[in-house]
C-alpha cells in the first residue's frame, strides 16, 4: 500500500513537473521571438495630455490646440522619419499605408464635438 501510494505521488509531480516546463518553454518562446519595439513604442511626447495638463486645459477648444500640437511633433518625430518599407505594413503610424488616418475625408484619431458626429434636428 505504502508503495502505491510513492508511485502515485510520484506520478503526480512528474505531471506538475512537465506541465510548469511546458509553460515556461511557452512563455521563453513567446518572448524570444518578439521583434525588438520601435521608437514609436517608446516614445515619449512632449505635447501629450498629461494629469498635469488637466488644470490648465479645461475647454475642448484648448485639448484641440494640445491635441494639434501633439500630432504636429508626430509628424516630426516619426511620420517623416519612415522608410518606404515601414509604408507597406497596416499601421497608422505610417504616412500613406493604407490605414493613415490623415488619408481619409475624417481623421477619427482627432477630438471631435459630440454635436458634429451626430447631427440633431433643430427646432
Amino acid at each position: 500500500m505504502r508503495a502505491i501510494k510513492h508511485v502515485l505521488l510520484f506520478i503526480l509531480y512528474a505531471i506538475i513537473g512537465a506541465v510548469l516546463a511546458a509553460v515556461a518553454g511557452f512563455v521563453w518562446l513567446g518572448v524570444s521571438g518578439k521583434p525588438e519595439l520601435k521608437p514609436w513604442h517608446t516614445a515619449s511626447l512632449h505635447e501629450e495630455f498629461t494629469r498635469a495638463d488637466s488644470e490648465r486645459i479645461t475647454t475642448l477648444d484648448a485639448y484641440r490646440k494640445l491635441e494639434e500640437r501633439l500630432f504636429a511633433e508626430l509628424k516630426v518625430r516619426f511620420y517623416q522619419r519612415t522608410g518606404p518599407s515601414d509604408r507597406l505594413q497596416l499601421k497608422p503610424i505610417f504616412r500613406r499605408s493604407r490605414v493613415d488616418p490623415t488619408a481619409f475625408p475624417e481623421n477619427f484619431n482627432r477630438a471631435h464635438s459630440s454635436s458634429r458626429l451626430t447631427p440633431r434636428a433643430r427646432a
